[in-house]
């Protein structure tokens, strides 16, 4: 693999405007279908949080910078923080795909190759194919990218002395190691094939092999880590990219480089000049040639990327983003395209809350499927993901459950680290409970964080006039809703988890709502009956619809609550009753109900026990 002349035909502009092209669609297609607030917003859902944290100051730097691969890691940890403002983080990737882009061009350089056309994009693919997976591979993506830029410098520069070399491959290799951890073994990988091929250097390619071997149990050993972390943590053990049947893009990235090397060095030493010769015979098509297959491979890069996105994560993060960031309208719209057999446990929370929140909990929670109630505060733990003890405490403290809102909160804490959404919600509860103190250590813990520093600052001054927050509306809510004294009811239990909110308050129209909707979900629509006539309601406040529902069928013995059923909803009642006795079964009376329209009716739900539309 002798470094031969330059194929002048290919020595093009660099960054020529097929290259400006395939980035400006890459942007588009990371900004818009992907979307990196997602990604973001997946750290601390699908993996730990913890690894992507950035703090700032110096310590912070200063602890990365003292161990091998935590300069890149440090990197990693800034870049992330820009994913959640979504068109930075599409930038971010962009600028990795553009890097990706062009050290394809500069390694094919290394062995007399010129700028390509076809191959060159196909890193860049697979970085939007792990994205349009909600996968978050920036870290090894750092260190394959400084093993590139240390691969052509060396292979430029190195001395010409097998001595010289040697001796800077070592070097090298101990720097990199240092700067970006194990995914810089492709450095001595891409060296070794390189220095086999360019005059057959076999000491220098068994050199470059051995600082491969070496390099890492050198550096890596006084930090506890075991050989096999050492040397293919980058691929095996990387946090943002989920599940391990993903770790394959990983392997086939870095692979990808030495590749480069052998194909280039093999096409330009004799298939290059043939292809020539008949790209000319085709005349002015020839010309044409190049183009179209240029375009060729930017649909095909483009479709294996849109054929990677995974819809269901994306819409299960949609929703759990909007309702982070208590945008119930758009929960409600994402959900009504979420497509599911069955219920999805946090996109089902976050839909009833949403519903909630805009008045339709009681009018419309029969157009979703529906969980057991035993699931609506507790997560069964073969299903729970890294946020599910997050999601149920911000369930449990909007209730008024703030006992057990602080303890999710801190189990939170403890598997995810510290994410700012979380230090921010527990230090609401601590505020709530009247504990300032306490509030201002997590405040000052979400001071360092990148973005949200001058959140945390304007809550101390804040604290610092008023240590109790009397005038915040949210703390006050909390206040008003939660109970006074310890209690040790079954998360699993709706009454028993439930009752004593409303009994401590009334006015709690979360806890009513939800008490109502679980009996209703339950199949107990007598209960959900006798909490209502409990509840005495004004003649002018207007009972929802599926509540209504349950009070047609319960329709024996309801007295005066007989007069707050509306003709319309009544008349369903015993349009559905028709409907189902002249059925000649169980499933020829569901068809009937559902092409009448009553697929996301109370009555639907009782009578057949399962979800429909």
């Amino acid at each position: 693999m002798a470094a031969l002349p330059e194929n002048p035909a290919s020595e093009a502009v660099p960054f020529g405007r097929d290259t400006a092209l395939f980035l400006n669609i890459f942007f588009l297609a990371a900004w818009w279908i992907i979307d990196p607030r997602l990604i973001h917003h997946s750290l601390g859902i699908t993996t730990c949080y913890d690894p992507f944290a950035f703090l700032r100051g110096w310590d912070f730097f200063a602890e990365h910078a003292s161990r091998p691969g935590g300069l890149v890691e440090y990197a990693c940890r800034l870049l992330t923080q820009f994913y959640g403002l979504g068109w930075s983080g599409a930038m971010v990737l962009t600028a990795a795909a553009a890097c990706l882009v062009l050290g394809t061009d500069d390694v094919a350089r290394c062995v007399g190759g010129g700028r390509g056309r076809l191959l060159r994009y196909l890193p860049a693919g697979w970085l939007l194919a792990m994205a349009a997976a909600y996968n978050h591979p920036l870290n090894c993506v750092l260190s394959l990218l400084a093993a590139l830029a240390a691969f052509v410098l060396y292979a430029r520069f190195a001395p010409l002395s097998a001595v010289g070399r040697t001796a800077a491959l070592g070097m090298a290799s101990l720097a990199l190691y240092w700067l970006a951890g194990s995914g810089s073994l492709a450095f001595p990988l891409l060296a070794a094939v390189f220095e086999l091929g360019s005059g057959g250097r076999k000491r220098v390619a068994a050199a470059a092999l051995a600082c491969g071997f070496a390099v890492p149990r050198l550096l890596a050993a006084p930090f506890g880590l075991d050989a096999w972390r050492a040397h293919a943590g980058f691929v095996f053990y990387d946090p943002g990219v989920w599940p391990p049947s993903r770790c394959g893009y990983v392997l086939a990235l870095y692979l990808f480089f030495p590749a480069v090397l052998v194909g280039t060095a093999a096409w330009q030493a004799g298939v290059w000049r043939d292809f020539k010769k008949k790209l000319a015979a085709f005349g002015p098509r020839g010309a044409v040639m190049p183009m179209a297959a240029t375009g060729a491979a930017f649909a095909a890069v483009l479709a294996a990327a849109w054929f990677s996105l995974d819809r269901f994560t994306r819409q299960v993060l949609e929703i759990d983003y909007y309702s982070q960031n208590e945008q119930w309208t758009e929960v409600v719209r994402a959900a009504d395209e979420l497509a599911l057999a069955g219920a999805e446990i946090r996109s089902y929370r976050n839909t009833m809350l949403a519903l909630h929140h805009l008045g339709l909990l009681g009018e419309a929670m029969f157009r979703y499927p529906q969980l057991p109630t035993a699931y609506w505060f507790s997560t069964p733990r073969e299903v729970a993901d890294f946020g599910s003890e997050f999601q149920e405490s911000r369930l449990l403290l909007a209730l008024g459950h703030v006992n057990y809102a602080e303890a999710a909160a801190h189990d939170a804490l403890e598997i995810c680290g510290p994410m700012p959404a979380l230090l921010e919600h527990l230090a609401m509860i601590h505020i709530a409970k009247g504990r300032p103190d306490m509030a201002r250590v997590l405040l000052h813990a979400l001071e360092k964080h990148l973005f949200h520093g001058e959140t945390a600052r304007r809550m101390l001054e804040r604290l610092e006039l008023d240590p109790r927050l009397e005038d915040d509306p949210s703390v006050a809510r909390i206040r008003r809703n939660m109970l006074l004294k310890e209690t040790f009811a079954s998360r699993v239990a709706l009454d028993e988890f439930l009752r004593p909110l409303v009994d401590r308050n009334p006015g709690n129209a979360m806890a009513v709502d939800f008490l109502l909707a679980g009996y209703l979900s339950d199949a107990r629509p007598e209960k959900a009956v006798e909490l209502i006539r409990q509840m005495d309601l004004s003649a002018a406040v207007r009972i929802p619809r599926h509540y209504q529902e349950a009070m047609v069928i319960c329709i024996e013995g309801l007295g005066a609550l007989r007069s707050r059923i509306d003709p319309e909803v009544l008349a369903r009642g015993e349009q559905f009753l028709r409907l189902v006795q002249q059925a000649s079964s169980r499933e020829a009376a569901s068809e009937a109900a559902l092409a009448a329209g009553f697929g996301d009716s109370y009555f639907y739900y009782f009578a057949m026990a399962r979800w429909g539309r």
